[in-house]
């Protein structure tokens, strides 16, 4: 999947191509997008990295509104009470359209056509959110990094607070299969070199409960 961030401070706009090189975001209250490719019939794998200009929640009426074609669905993880709850895209908008995606939380997405979607909203920064914290990770969870940048997975403290026999997994849309990483007493094998990219969400099976707590990776906003 294809992914950029467009950062816009007051009225002019700044292609940040390189945010995702640099993890810097370049003036507080920017706004950006993040836009992940929705294949045809096809699951995707995603997650929200903004917050709401509006200060509401996200729900997928007012995060992705008519951008997918009727009959589309998408399929929240809600890490709370460990369940999926789902949405559907009708000729008279989402149904029921009021679940919550938090930043962070991951979702399937089924478009019935191939189509981009754009991902948009607040930059999160040093007032909003200085930290981001996700309580009581344990056993199987759907989670995101909750900043608009790409990140090594050994940088998260996920990698690094990991037991062994934790997995990370990462779904492939395009051949619609899951890849798994086990954490070993040597380490996390081929995901050493992995890189998550904005919009990309994944699983992660802990062993243990822990509290996975991410600081803002850039120094503005």
């Amino acid at each position: 999947m294809r992914r950029v961030v467009l950062m816009a401070v007051g009225l002019s706009l700044i292609t940040s191509a390189a945010l995702a090189q640099s993890n810097q975001v370049l003036s507080r209250n920017a706004v950006g997008y993040v836009k992940v490719d929705a294949l045809s019939n096809k699951l995707v794998l995603a997650r929200m990295d903004f917050e709401n200009l509006s200060g509401s929640s996200w729900t997928v009426t007012n995060l992705l509104g008519s951008q997918l074609p009727v009959g589309s669905i998408v399929t929240i993880w809600d890490r709370v009470n460990y369940r999926y709850v789902g949405e559907a895209r009708t000729r008279s908008g989402w149904s029921p359209g009021t679940n919550v995606i938090r930043r962070g939380d991951a979702f399937f997405v089924r478009s019935l056509a191939a189509t981009n979607m754009y991902f948009m909203g607040e930059v999160p920064d040093s007032i909003s959110a200085p930290d981001t914290v996700f309580p009581n990770v344990t056993g199987l969870s759907a989670l995101g990094y909750p900043y608009p940048v790409s990140q090594p997975w050994t940088n998260i403290a996920l990698s690094t607070n990991g037991a062994i026999g934790d997995i990370l997994t990462i779904w492939d849309a395009v051949n619609q299969q899951y890849i798994g990483y086990a954490r070993t007493r040597s380490g996390w094998g081929a995901a050493t070199n992995l890189v998550l990219q904005p919009g990309q969400a994944f699983w992660y099976r802990s062993a243990v409960t822990q509290t996975w707590t991410v600081v803002k990776p850039y120094t503005w906003p």
